[in-house]
């Protein structure tokens, strides 16, 4: 490393050898430095900041030692025998001005509420609760009355006749209001007896037994609703069924007239292979099966009337025994 002595110091140093991230190697000119502890002479020294007033002299030589420390300090304000500042601040003339007089403030007041408390226009009034229904109410005393009739079934003990009377009143109240609905209500309290304790206690926990109540007959309903759809279907695949089976007969006929006109109708299960036969069979059942109901019952309804006509012409023949 070749430096002038007049610019390196411990500052730039410490700059110079601290800005790598990994590792840093230092080398030094021996024709420089003696040796490593001129080096640290040099790379170790502290100067103050100083500018280019500091320095005087044709030759650029600093002035160094006591003089040069004062004329440093004294053009900071650093001078010990005049500590204070030549700088001087007064305060501008006239009043004073008050901290907060610039800030404008709405003069209007805020309207009051009942029991003296100031109204905050920015917040929503609260809402009153709704009103409880007459369902939710009963619904509420058959919780109480259930939860009286179960206290006593758990210990043993027979329910008492009070308590009876007051799980059919109850009972008539709900159904006053809501016929079938007793039903829902005790089979949600018998599945879920968690719902008894908030039922008892106030409105939400009624509210939110009478919706699971509500909830349990809509998929009873629903499940009805299917189960009824599954037996009207169930009737009508059985009301088709021969119909089915006719048609089908009659496409394997018109089959075998078209496929093996040349084999008789006693030969057929002789000749032709029962697997080619059975083919046949599956794919017209699987056409049968995709008819619509509207098109059985008419193909249903076109052989009921064909039977007619054929009973109407067999009264119309005449009999062997009769003489024209």
């Amino acid at each position: 490393m070749r430096s002038p002595w007049g610019l390196m110091d411990r500052h730039a140093a410490y700059v110079a050898l601290t800005r790598h991230r990994e590792g840093v190697s230092l080398h030094y000119d021996r024709s420089e430095f003696r040796d490593g502890a001129a080096l640290a002479r040099v790379l170790g020294r502290e100067r103050l900041k100083d500018t280019s007033l500091d320095y005087e002299g044709p030759d650029g030589a600093a002035r160094e030692g006591e003089a040069l420390a004062r004329r440093y300090a004294e053009r900071r304000g650093l001078d010990p025998l005049r500590p204070e500042s030549a700088i001087v601040v007064r305060p501008e003339p006239g009043p004073k001005r008050p901290r907060f007089g610039g800030l404008k403030l709405g003069t209007g007041r805020l309207p009051a509420v009942p029991g003296g408390a100031i109204a905050d226009p920015t917040r929503p009034e609260p809402r009153p609760a709704p009103a409880e229904d007459a369902l939710s109410q009963s619904v509420g005393r058959f919780a109480v009355a259930w939860e009286d009739a179960l206290r006593m079934l758990r210990q043993g003990l027979p329910v008492l006749a009070h308590q009876q009377q007051a799980l059919n009143a109850a009972q008539a109240g709900i159904e006053a209001e809501r016929p079938g609905f007793t039903q829902e209500v005790a089979a949600a309290l018998q599945g879920d007896p968690e719902l008894i304790g908030p039922a008892v206690s106030g409105a939400a926990g009624r509210t939110w037994l009478v919706e699971v109540a509500e909830a349990r007959q809509y998929l009873r309903q629903v499940a009805a609703e299917d189960e009824a759809k599954r037996q009207a279907a169930a009737a009508r695949r059985a009301e088709l069924d021969p119909v089915r089976a006719r048609l089908l007969e009659q496409r394997m006929e018109a089959w075998w007239q078209s496929e093996k006109p040349e084999v008789s109708r006693w030969d057929r299960h002789l000749v032709v292979p029962a697997a080619e036969v059975e083919r046949a069979r599956v794919a017209l059942s699987r056409d049968v099966e995709a008819l619509p109901d509207a098109e059985l019952r008419r193909a249903a309804a076109g052989w009921r009337r064909q039977a007619e006509q054929e009973r109407e012409a067999a009264r119309q023949r005449p009999s062997p025994g009769m003489r024209m």
